[in-house]
């Protein structure tokens, strides 16, 4: 496997976990916010922080905690 490719392949993976906790990240948002706009907001951007850090993260299982 080119180590290209297990990039690509990591990537991914790590999109379909941001994906599957969207919907959680965003209920808790807007449970704290009672604002859905501002919901989507803070989650937007802790999904782009994850995405920045996402070559830190050792475990997919911690990403939820």
């Amino acid at each position: 496997m080119k180590p290209a490719s297990r990039g690509t392949t990591a990537g991914a993976a790590f999109t379909r976990l941001l994906e599957m906790l969207r919907p959680d990240l965003l209920r808790f948002a807007w449970w704290l916010a009672r604002d859905r706009a501002g919901a989507e907001d803070v989650v937007q951007e802790t999904l782009i922080r994850a995405w920045k850090s996402r070559d830190e993260l050792k475990d997919m299982a911690a990403a939820r905690p």
